[in-house]
């Protein structure tokens, strides 16, 4: 009975997040580097914390923990660390990308003067090209040091998921439950084509990597209880009950009650979840504690992209919106998805890291299923969106994506080519194709 009640309390908020309105919200990740792509940490001279408090008399509000001050918030722009200090904007829910352009480059024109006077990079790249993870430190927020020591015992690149990495995330909405059950396994299947189209990661650890996505290979290493894809079998249907089922089953590693955290070990949500007294907030910190290639809150949020620099990011967020709010879209791959289980897709996630666009999923190459999404997005798209999308038509055309054109560039101008990567002003205004930088 009382796993019942646990379950309904997750399903509640999922049947709160059913919208018609057809927004798209979005996280982007970015990392800070100095002028010789050293990583720029949260307590250094010109550290995390001070670009935070630069940004304070912008009109920013301040976050803060025991002293520290660990995000920002401005209009609907929130700024956030990640463990290893990687700066996340969150932009809410529009219906239009071309304000959630004009709410990114907001952050961008405050933040670049910044930067610049640091002679500091803002790059959006899918995991640092430069510092190895052992030399970055972790931002002061409590729940990423016990995480860490969590995670020691769960996977053996969990760390460089924490401080090493960098994601674009899309979030999107569902009318009802049949809706949610469609778009979600949609996302799913389509994790190890997001996976490939979007790597932009062309060093780890400071040496070049050969293989593809390197965030594919990390979060398999990170843990499977948390991450990866939500089990689901070959054709069945997964809907709020399913989702809710998989929540309480896993631990929470951290739980916020009464506005204070506590960590667990060795329990799952269910032994923890009191539905009586837990609020709809501390639910739903429940449910941010999970963190799969689709994720679902009142929303269903999209994971597994590398961070790009614009325009490519945008061109990511155009080509998602294109596809998931296309109805003949979701069908056809909805379809086409009853055929595989979850084992399935980690299966094809393992085998595109050697394989890239030759990967067979259904009968299918990852090309192929690039080139049938791309075609859906263009139909769907207005005039004006459809115009993000140029800056990687040419990439699923040729069968390539960014970090192909990166070890190009670092062959020509090693890690200078990094530049590239580097998100400023110049890179609105002067952007063409690939060359996302007036630096490039």
């Amino acid at each position: 009975m009382i796993e019942a009640k646990q379950k309904q309390r997750f399903i509640d908020i999922l049947k709160k997040g059913e919208s018609k309105i057809q927004n798209i919200g979005v996280e982007i990740e970015h990392i800070v580097v100095d002028n010789n792509f050293n990583t720029v940490n949260y307590y250094q001279r010109n550290g995390i914390e001070d670009i935070l408090k630069n940004l304070l008399p912008l009109g920013y509000q301040g976050e803060y923990y025991n002293n520290y001050l660990v995000g920002l918030s401005k209009g609907e722009n929130t700024i956030t660390l990640e463990p290893g200090g990687q700066l996340e904007i969150s932009i809410k829910e529009k219906g239009s990308i071309k304000k959630i352009k004009d709410n990114y480059f907001e952050f961008i024109s405050d933040l670049a003067p910044i930067l610049s006077e640091n002679n500091q990079y803002l790059l959006a790249v899918g995991y640092h090209p430069k510092t190895s993870i052992t030399e970055i430190p972790f931002n002061p927020k409590p729940r990423y040091k016990q995480m860490a020591t969590y995670f020691e015992k769960k996977g053996k690149l969990a760390h460089n998921m924490m401080k090493g990495t960098a994601s674009i995330q899309v979030s999107i909405d569902y009318t009802d439950e049949e809706d949610f059950a469609k778009k979600f396994a949609v996302a799913n299947f389509l994790t190890p084509l997001i996976a490939i189209l979007t790597d932009n990661s062309p060093r780890f650890e400071g040496q070049n990597y050969k293989r593809h996505s390197i965030r594919t290979k990390i979060w398999q290493n990170t843990d499977n209880d948390r991450s990866g894809i939500v089990p689901y079998k070959t054709g069945e249907f997964f809907g709020y009950d399913d989702y809710a089922e998989y929540l309480i089953n896993v631990p929470p590693i951290c739980v916020l009650q009464d506005g204070k955290l506590s960590f667990y070990s060795d329990k799952k949500t269910k032994d923890i979840l009191d539905p009586e007294t837990f609020t709809d907030d501390e639910v739903e910190h429940l449910m941010g504690m999970v963190f799969p290639d689709a994720r679902a809150k009142k929303y269903i949020e999209i994971r597994s992209a590398d961070s790009m620099p614009y325009p490519l990011s945008f061109a990511f967020i155009a080509f998602i919106k294109g596809v998931f709010y296309n109805q003949d879209a979701i069908d056809y791959f909805y379809n086409l998805s009853q055929y595989t289980s979850s084992e399935d897709i980690e299966k094809i996630k393992a085998e595109l890291q050697w394989q890239g666009y030759k990967t067979k999923v259904v009968e299918k190459n990852l090309e192929q299923l690039a080139n049938e999404a791309f075609d859906f997005a263009l139909d769907k798209l207005d005039k004006e969106e459809v115009q993000y999308l140029n800056s990687i038509k040419m990439m699923i055309k040729n069968k390539e994506n960014p970090k192909m054109y990166m070890e190009d560039f670092c062959n020509k101008y090693g890690q200078e080519a990094f530049k590239c990567c580097a998100v400023t002003v110049d890179t609105y205004n002067q952007c063409t194709k690939i060359k996302t930088s007036s630096k490039c």
